[in-house]
C-alpha cells in the first residue's frame, strides 16, 4: 500500500485548454461537468479522487473550476485543486500533460510518512515543456520544519 503525497495542483492556460485537461485528462470528469453557453464549470468531492490519465497513480481529490465562455481563447486562466498522488509526481508525466494539453502545471505536495515535500512547476512554451522547477526537499523533523506536516499519508 503506498504512502501518499498530497497538496496542490494549480493549471494556468487559456480557458479551452484547461477544459480540454479536464475533460480528456481526467477520468470520469464527465460527471462532474456543467456546460453551458456562457461558462465551463467542473466540481468534484473530495471523497471520490478522480484519475489523472497520463500520470502513474495521481488523483484529483477536489476541485472546483468556472471558466467564461468569453476566456476560452484569450485568457490565461488557473485552475486550482487538491491532489494526491501514490508515492511522489513524476517529473516525465507533469511534463507530458503539459505538452499533450498546452497547459502550464505547479505542483506543491507533501508526504508525510517519508517526510518530504515535492515541488514541481512546468510551463508549456511555444511548443515545449520547460521545466522552471523541480524540488524534492528531505526534513529532518517533519512535524517543526514542514510548514504543512498533516498532508500526506
Amino acid at each position: 500500500m503506498p504512502n501518499w503525497s498530497k497538496g496542490s495542483l494549480r493549471i494556468r492556460g487559456k480557458g479551452a485548454d484547461i477544459v480540454k485537461f479536464i475533460t480528456e485528462g481526467i477520468c470520469n470528469s464527465q460527471n462532474y461537468i456543467e456546460n453551458k453557453d456562457t461558462y465551463f464549470s467542473f466540481y468534484t468531492e473530495k471523497d471520490n479522487p478522480l484519475y489523472i490519465n497520463k500520470s502513474d497513480r495521481c488523483f484529483v481529490e477536489h476541485a472546483y473550476v468556472y471558466i467564461e465562455q468569453s476566456d476560452m481563447e484569450n485568457t490565461k486562466s488557473v485552475a486550482l485543486a487538491s491532489c494526491a498522488s501514490a508515492w511522489n509526481w513524476e517529473l516525465k508525466d507533469i511534463m507530458e500533460i503539459c505538452n499533450t494539453y498546452h497547459i502550464d502545471v505547479a505542483i506543491t505536495a507533501y508526504e508525510q510518512g517519508q517526510e518530504f515535500r515535492q515541488d514541481i512547476m512546468v510551463v508549456y512554451n511555444n511548443g515545449t515543456p520547460k521545466v522552471l522547477k523541480n524540488h524534492y526537499t528531505e526534513f529532518d523533523d517533519y512535524n517543526w520544519e514542514c510548514e504543512s506536516p498533516c498532508l500526506g499519508g
